[in-house]
């Protein structure tokens, strides 16, 4: 009962700060998720959204804020190994798969509400971006899931998320989860949204130790573990054509490329905190989830054509890309199951891209070297993401 009336105590703390503090607001547009049970996964089913609030500025010329963002939703999972450890390089029980009309006993859907508060330090100013060259964060991030379906085995008598198991730690039925975040940002990409040019750069690490409340659900071993990442991001322009009056673009080709390096580990990793740093989930043709050891690098590789632009910030976007990932290290709370390896995969999308910031639209994937947890190495897919 203290715990739950501490947590509760907290999170009236953490919403009430803003407003008292606040002198200006801004809109923010944090994440947002699907299910493929709901529409196909043709509509985001998940959304964190929230306010910036600016602060009186600590170093002059820059931005000082306080950012505040929740939300939640219905999103969909997927385990990636056995409840006995086995690591899963095919969808597991293909046969009950194809028994049950299609249900991928791999995947579980869960009810998720998200909260953070994040302090942003904005350091020396860009012209070009009339932004924040450089920013420092430091914030507090906090989770709750609650799972409306377990999964396991045909029979239904084992189950994944079960309190003896020491490869998916959450409890049976919840998880509580509340993190301390920092990180670093350099941004010196111009962008007219059809095309950009410039670097930039990210680091952040993530901490969520059993101390921060995370044991609050009994039923399970909690959360405890930490993780950190680098990405590093280049564009190169190499055309364009626009209108006579240059209001418009009607074409234009350039150059995307993306290095990304992620380190994760602890004694509780929970499975929503192994999607995006996994291999899988940052190759195109691959599963999100798949190839999840603690440590992985990719670089993903973009020639993009655009144009011409419907109306101002609504347009087409052709890519054909290839990704390369190396993975290696321990599978994620399996300390004695390790791997290496190297994927590779290439293909096109074709999308519509509103303001360069969401694109939406179909993929073919070929993989050349990996895994892809389908039955043949060619695949499409369709597809909605922000902005890389």
């Amino acid at each position: 009962m203290m715990k739950r009336l501490l947590l509760i105590t907290m999170m009236i703390c953490v919403i009430g700060i803003p407003a008292v503090t606040a002198e200006g607001t801004g809109f923010v547009l944090d994440s947002f998720d699907i299910n493929n049970d709901v529409l196909g996964g043709a509509l985001p089913t998940y959304l964190t959204s929230g306010s910036r609030f600016s602060l009186p500025s600590l170093i002059d010329g820059n931005n000082t804020d306080l950012l505040f963002i929740t939300g939640g939703g219905y999103t969909q999972r997927q385990v990636w190994r056995e409840a006995d450890g086995t690591v899963l390089d095919v969808n597991i029980y293909p046969t009950a798969v194809d028994a049950l009309d299609d249900v991928d006993n791999r995947k579980f859907n869960a009810i998720t509400g998200e909260w953070k508060l994040l302090f942003n330090q904005g350091i020396f100013w860009n012209d070009a971006t009339d932004d924040d060259l450089m920013t420092l964060e430091v914030g507090y991030k906090g989770r709750f899931e609650r799972y409306q379906e377990n999964v396991g085995d045909l029979t239904g008598n084992t189950y994944f998320f079960d309190p003896a198991s020491t490869v998916y730690t959450e409890s049976e039925h919840e998880l509580l989860s509340n993190t301390l975040t920092a990180g670093f940002t350099l941004d010196a990409v111009v962008s007219d949204m059809v095309t950009a040019s410039g670097v930039g750069v990210e680091i952040s690490a993530d901490y969520a130790p059993l101390w921060m409340l995370n044991e609050l659900l009994d039923t399970g071993k909690g959360v405890d573990y930490y993780s950190v990442y680098a990405n590093i991001e280049g564009y190169l322009p190499l055309m364009q054509i626009l209108t006579k009056d240059e209001s418009k673009n009607l074409f234009a080709m350039y150059l995307a490329d993306r290095i990304r390096v992620d380190y994760i580990d602890g004694d509780a990793v929970p499975v929503y905190a192994q999607k995006y740093p996994s291999l899988g989930y940052k190759m195109r043709g691959f599963e999100d989830y798949s190839y999840a050891t603690n440590f992985n690098a990719v670089n993903n590789f973009d020639f993009r054509m655009t144009g011409p632009e419907l109306i101002e910030g609504l347009f087409p976007r052709l890519n054909v890309f290839c990704d390369v990932g190396y993975y290696m290290g321990h599978y994620l709370n399996d300390l004695l199951n390790t791997d290496e390896g190297l994927l590779i995969s290439a293909g096109g999308e074709f999308a519509i891209s509103v303001f360069d910031f969401l694109n939406a639209g179909i993929r073919a994937n070929y993989v050349f070297s990996g895994d892809p947890l389908t039955q043949s190495p060619f695949s499409t897919d369709i597809f909605t993401a922000l902005k890389f």
